[in-house]
């Protein structure tokens, strides 16, 4: 299970998130989130795959500038 409650753990995920280790897991928990208080549904919440695309395309790219240089 993912936590971002927490920043340490929040961070953690993010990392993971750019590393491309595990990132469809965390993408299908995310979509899958409905609201407080309610049960998760599969695919739910679909718009936030646009944050993954949008994270994975910035962040792969900054740590590839950074090896480059």
């Amino acid at each position: 299970m993912f936590l971002f409650d927490l920043f340490c753990a929040s961070l953690l995920i993010l990392f993971e998130i750019v590393l491309l280790e595990g990132w469809i897991n965390i993408m299908d928990i995310v979509m899958s989130i409905t609201g407080p208080n309610q049960q998760p549904r599969s695919n739910a919440s679909q718009v936030n795959v646009i944050f993954f695309i949008i994270y994975n395309l910035l962040g792969s790219s900054v740590i590839l500038m950074v090896f480059i240089r």
